[in-house]
């Protein structure tokens, strides 16, 4: 993923990757922020498998054997 984003972006572009931040007394993870100049901030969560799209429309995650309705 941090191939892809460096790919594709704009040279002064920031990429940010694996962010910890303390909510109060609980720590939160941020896979990426995008921080693009003159546009704002990305902030994206990375999950494994993929996404598939049925021939009546309807979209699946699909992680290993395991299947789930996403729409």
């Amino acid at each position: 993923m941090w191939d892809a984003l460096r790919a594709q972006l704009p040279g002064d572009t920031g990429v940010f990757y694996s962010l910890r931040l303390r909510d109060g007394g609980s720590e939160r993870g941020i896979d990426f922020v995008v921080a693009i100049p003159g546009c704002g901030l990305a902030v994206l969560e990375v999950k494994g498998g993929r996404v598939e799209r049925d021939h009546d429309g309807r979209f699946w995650g699909i992680l290993g054997t395991r299947r789930k309705a996403l729409s």
